[in-house]
């Protein structure tokens, strides 16, 4: 007996170390692939206007980005159902790096359109292609409740603070290199990738296959993750506080059984064996069905507010402050270091937020007043009060990042995650490129202000849609799986 639990514990203890191990890998793979989303949203669309490109032709170049991000997040996601997610994050890893020299080599539209729809070109300096939707669904099966929510603020905060490493080093090498830091970027653009892909080499194999039982060795919880301990199901280490059994939004959970809410008839488990295990699937399969349509909903709602966004990506940001006020690369690279500190510190604002006032309105009470900012930019008459706004908007902006992904993890079941992670980046993803096209045009006026204000607007009408649809659903936020 004492032997068995000896070897109870060390299996647990080894079963955390991974799940550790793991997450440790994903973060250190993000750092990488931000830092170089960082540099390359701030450079390259400069890089193609020295070399003689418009704006709506750099405009149209971003928009056929964010359509091969969207393309390339279902066509991986395919991909990590059949061979796992490593092997489809090697893959598009590898991708990336192979489509960079393009970059370098050529003016021609067509190939320039093809290499930033292959190659996860970042025009926003913020994820782009499948990685966010393969890591975020990890992520969620490693961590439940409360600890979710950290685990996603952690993981933006290290996105954001990569990115603005990313924009100080174009600062940096602007001042240094002046023209040449243009080739330097891309080039290290290209060795991000493989870096990358070499992390990647680090997870498990068949890590996340599907069609494999859970109890398997491949599946994310036992290849993977190793998370649950051999006594009581929670993940190892982790207690179940009052917290983690929070309502969210002022909403309780339904009374009765823990995961699925269905009220307890007082039946013991063997007078419920054959009923019980029809009723919890005809259960299962509602939740499911139920699940996937406000995943349906909040993909929607995501796209208009990604509608909004693809006015003002980064890259097309930095392509106003250039053409508007003659920022050089060193100036743009210190601009965009701030906004990325901001927005990285913002994530723990968002997650203490997130935790005394709930995940939706987090959310939506923190992105209107920055949207209103935004709208205020073009109006100002000097450089400086310009990118005090822009500033001021980022103390705010991003709070809804780690919240929104938290709040969509809680809102489905457990077997739903990987699903509404791809629907609602996806949907991002095709909503936002539908715009920089359009901004490019109207970006050929530079005193316009019109990405701004249509981006304020189209914003704020997300915030107060999602919140007038989702603030009576209920969450089950304190589920460990």
């Amino acid at each position: 007996m004492l032997q068995a639990a000896h070897a109870e514990r060390d299996a647990a203890g080894g079963k955390a170390g991974n799940s550790a191990r793991a997450a440790g890998l994903l973060l250190a793979a993000r750092a990488v692939r931000e830092t170089a989303f960082g540099w390359i949203s701030i450079a390259l669309p400069i890089y193609w206007r020295t070399r003689g490109l418009s704006a709506a032709e750099i405009g149209t170049l971003y928009s056929i980005a964010l359509l091969g991000s969207f393309a390339l997040t279902v066509l991986f996601r395919r991909v990590s159902d059949r061979r796992g997610y490593r092997t489809a994050l090697l893959a598009s890893s590898g991708l990336w790096a192979a489509m960079v020299p393009i970059l370098l080599v050529t003016r021609n539209p067509l190939w320039l359109g093809l290499a930033v729809a292959l190659g996860s070109v970042s025009p926003t300096g913020k994820e782009v292609g499948p990685y966010l939707s393969v890591e975020q669904t990890l992520l969620a099966v490693m961590y439940g409740g409360q600890q979710r929510l950290r685990a996603y603020t952690w993981f933006n905060f290290i996105g954001y603070a990569s990115g603005s490493a990313g924009a100080l080093l174009v600062g940096a090498l602007g001042w240094t290199m002046g023209f040449g830091a243009y080739r330097a970027l891309l080039w290290g653009y290209m060795a991000a990738g493989l870096i990358q892909g070499i992390l990647y080499t680090r997870l498990p194999r068949g890590a996340g296959r599907q069609g494999e039982s859970e109890s398997g060795a491949d599946s994310p919880q036992n290849a993977l993750v190793h998370n649950e301990s051999a006594d009581g199901g929670k993940p190892t280490g982790e207690g179940e506080s009052l917290d983690d059994r929070k309502p969210v939004n002022g909403m309780d959970e339904p009374a009765g059984h823990p995961s699925t809410g269905q009220p307890s008839t007082g039946q013991s488990p063997a007078g419920q064996s054959s009923a019980g295990q029809s009723s919890e699937s005809q259960s299962s399969e509602s939740q499911s069905s139920d699940g996937r349509r406000r995943v349906y909903a909040l993909s929607a709602l995501f796209a208009l507010d990604a509608f909004g966004s693809g006015f003002i990506v980064q890259s097309l940001l930095a392509f106003w402050f250039y053409e508007r006020f003659h920022f050089d690369l060193f100036q743009l690279g210190l601009l965009f270091f701030g906004t990325n500190v901001l927005s990285a510190l913002s994530s723990f604002g968002a997650a203490w937020l997130g935790e005394r006032i709930g995940l939706l309105n987090t959310m939506v009470f923190t992105h209107v007043p920055s949207n209103v900012f935004l709208c205020l930019i073009p109006l100002m008459p000097t450089p400086s009060l310009a990118v005090v706004l822009l500033l001021l908007r980022h103390v705010l902006s991003q709070m809804d990042v780690p919240t929104r992904q938290a709040y969509t993890m809680a809102l489905v079941a457990p077997s739903d995650r990987v699903f509404a992670a791809t629907w609602t980046n996806g949907a991002r993803n095709i909503g936002s490129a539908l715009t920089p096209a359009l901004a490019g045009v109207l970006l050929t006026f530079a005193a316009a202000g019109w990405p701004f204000y249509l981006a304020g607007a189209l914003k704020i009408g997300y915030d107060l849609l999602t919140y007038q649809s989702f603030r009576r659903v209920p969450l089950r936020f304190a589920e460990h799986r």
